[in-house]
This record gives C-alpha cells, sequence and structure tokens, in this order.
C-alpha cells in the first residue's frame, strides 16, 4: 500500500470530517432514517475511512491447486489482477458507507472506480476530496 493511499484517505477523512453536518442533512433527507442512525452511519463511515490502511493485510498468495483428469495431471494458479473499472450504482438508504468501500477497495487494489449517485446524492461532496492520480473523481451535480 503505497504513501499516495494512505495521504489519500487522511485527505478523505479530514474533508468528510469538515462537512460532518453537511452530510447528516443529506443522510437524513435521502435515507428518511432519523438523525440517530445517520450520526451512527457517519460515525462508522469515517472511523473505515480513518483505519483504512492501518486494516489492510496483504493476501496470501494461493497454493497452486493439482488435480487428475484420467491419467492426465492439471494444475490452476490463482493470479490476481486489477479489474481495471469498477462501477457502482449506490443505493440511496446506504449511499455513504457503500462509496467508501467500494472506492477505496477499489483503489487499493489498482483499480478505477466509477460511483453513480442516488437521484438526489450527497457523494459530489467527496469530489472535493483530491483522489489519487489517475482515480476519477466524483461526480460534481
Amino acid at each position: 500500500m503505497g504513501a499516495e493511499m494512505q495521504q489519500f484517505c487522511a485527505r478523505l477523512h479530514r474533508f468528510l470530517s469538515e462537512r460532518e453536518s453537511e452530510l447528516l442533512e443529506a443522510m437524513q433527507l435521502e435515507t428518511g432514517f432519523i438523525r440517530v442512525d445517520c450520526v451512527e452511519m457517519l460515525e462508522g463511515s469515517l472511523l473505515y475511512v480513518r483505519d483504512f490502511v492501518a486494516e489492510l493485510q496483504p493476501i496470501p498468495a494461493a497454493p497452486p491447486l493439482f488435480y487428475q483428469i484420467g491419467k492426465q495431471q492439471r494444475c490452476i494458479q490463482l493470479q490476481r489482477y486489477p479489474w481495471g473499472t469498477v462501477a457502482v450504482i449506490l443505493p440511496q438508504n446506504a449511499f455513504l458507507i457503500i462509496a467508501l468501500t467500494c472506492l477505496l477497495n477499489a483503489l487499493a487494489t489498482g483499480n478505477r472506480v466509477l460511483l453513480r449517485a442516488p437521484a438526489i446524492g450527497a457523494l459530489g461532496v467527496v469530489a472535493g476530496s483530491n483522489p489519487p492520480r489517475g482515480a476519477p473523481a466524483a461526480p460534481r451535480r
């Protein structure tokens, strides 16, 4: 995990923390949840971003899988490659935590991310967090 990802997580956490009241209002309007539930979701989202890099564990290499068909020995070897672009259509009832989970995990594994905000979205707030080079920015509305 590069320093660039750590810096991005720190920037994103700071950016979201500075906009807590704005995000809470948007979450209440979009989800219809009571304020206490929205506060809990927002606090969980902020903790997830803050601790993301520290909690990542290296993915162990998968051992080759050997099997036999008739007299012929075969081997399956798993390889990990980024998918390229990960596209996510975010639901209105949990847009922030799902957006952050998909965004951070996709970027950490070398993918680009396309996040489609809910119809009335607060995801545009994330746009100012200045994502890492090469990662598309969140849509502005």
